[in-house]
């Protein structure tokens, strides 16, 4: 994972800087307002510290994920539709693997951050399991620049979710 690669790029970068520091500062195994966590060793704060920013970043997925422009609804189970986009984050292309219960139109809308609408598509949907591809044609339209992307989810003319993608 990146983030704890980047943590542990930085404990390797300031190991002689934190021995320095409790040297001049004995505050390793002690309370110091507004701490929540003393440790007992640099390594425990830092597993601390990891553990802590991974619960937040689990909390923030589960409460943020379900709730994304333009709608505050609920994406689980799409209405009669059970899809998975990959991969996420995009580069050049991404496929769409769905599941329809009934054959029915799909509208997918691409929507920008600034509440843009950069492309729009529609399929005819067969009953079971299919693939929607898109090449790096639709990707450059719908996602011209790096960054996140919403796609709007209408079957039959009735909104259905959203998902969210990421450009690299």
């Amino acid at each position: 994972m990146r983030v704890e690669s980047v943590i542990d790029s930085l404990t390797t970068r300031l190991a002689d800087a934190q021995q320095r520091n409790f040297s001049a500062f004995p505050i390793l195994n002690q309370y110091v307002w507004a701490n929540n966590y003393v440790g007992g060793s640099y390594e425990n704060e830092i597993n601390y510290l990891k553990n802590w920013i991974f619960d937040r970043m689990e909390w923030m997925d589960s409460k943020l994920d379900g709730f994304m422009y333009p709608y505050a609804v609920e994406t689980n189970g799409l209405d009669g539709l059970d899809l998975h986009v990959f991969p996420n984050p995009v580069l050049r292309e991404f496929s769409m693997l769905l599941y329809a219960d009934r054959g029915s139109e799909l509208e997918i809308e691409f929507i920008n951050t600034l509440g843009q609408t950069t492309h729009r598509e529609a399929y005819g949907l067969s009953p079971g399991s299919q693939t929607l591809y898109f090449g790096s044609e639709v990707v450059n339209k719908a996602m011209p620049q790096p960054g996140i992307y919403f796609i709007s989810l209408h079957v039959d003319g009735n909104f259905a979710g959203t998902r969210k993608l990421v450009r690299k």
